[in-house]
């Protein structure tokens, strides 16, 4: 994790001035986003909910080299604003589709983990004409899938006892790091709610998808399996002796499962 991190903190100092950046209007927020080279097709990456681009600090540094990369900051987390609207999975899709129309890109591959990888069904379902691949890390499409561990870890919840990197973060790069409680109320809020995606709704998927999830996930073995066999196309990676964390405690695994689902 440290080996990646100092890696990360490196390549950012070498891309300071390389990647196209700003901010893009949609609805009623303001999303931040990143553009990194300009090799083969674009690759949208998704981060997680309650973190932020800073979430592939193991990814981008190897990725760059292979593909043009496109990320964002999803709304209210990270650098962008959080709106007014309560949160929902088909907003945030909503969001990253108005973020593609802006930077006139009219397909991409998507790599999403957790709340990202839910975004991306989303997308590969209802607008899979902008879709060409898809990888999810760790999603869940119903809220059956998660374990007793994640059940019980989201009723002892708080916005305070929180991952102290994320909140630190957050705390940073954030243009108001007071929304923090309101940005952690309206995303647990969604997840106690969300996603509701049925079978039918994954039987729809036409693109290549990839699911990949830890060994001892958030999200269970049964539920991960059940969401590839109805999913047409798709392929599944379980990693030994891995959590939900699975991009930065095994960063090569995923990056290389990332690389050759892709460029195959």
């Amino acid at each position: 994790m440290f080996a990646s991190l100092f890696n990360y903190c490196l390549w950012r100092l070498k891309t300071a001035n390389t990647p196209k950046k700003g901010y893009l209007t949609c609805s009623d927020t303001r999303i931040y986003y990143e553009i990194y080279g300009k090799q083969k097709s674009p690759l949208l990456l998704l981060h997680g909910g309650l973190t932020s681009v800073e979430s592939w600090y193991a990814q981008l540094p190897a990725l760059s080299k292979d593909f043009q990369l496109i990320v964002i900051d999803m709304r209210g987390h990270g650098r962008s604003n959080i709106g007014q609207q309560p949160f929902s999975y088909d907003l945030l899709a909503s969001d990253t589709l108005a973020v593609l129309d802006q930077l006139h890109l009219k397909q991409v591959d998507i790599v999403g983990w957790s709340d990202g990888g839910i975004v991306g069904l989303k997308l590969a379902i209802t607008h899979p004409e902008r879709v060409n691949k898809l990888i999810a890390i760790s999603a869940n499409y119903n809220l059956q899938g998660l374990t007793r561990t994640a059940i019980a870890a989201m009723k002892h919840a708080t916005p305070s006892n929180h991952s102290i990197l994320a909140r630190f973060i957050y705390y940073i790069i954030s243009p108001d790091p007071k929304q923090w409680q309101t940005l952690w109320y309206n995303v647990t809020t969604m997840w106690a709610s969300y996603p509701q995606i049925t079978h039918d709704e994954l039987a729809q998927i036409k693109v290549n998808t990839l699911f990949i999830q830890g060994e001892k996930d958030l999200i269970s073995l049964q539920h991960f399996n059940q969401m590839a066999d109805v999913t047409p196309n798709s392929e599944r990676l379980i990693i030994a002796n891995t959590g939900h964390n699975a991009l930065q405690q095994t960063p090569q695994i995923i990056n290389q499962a990332i690389i050759r689902f892709l460029e195959y």
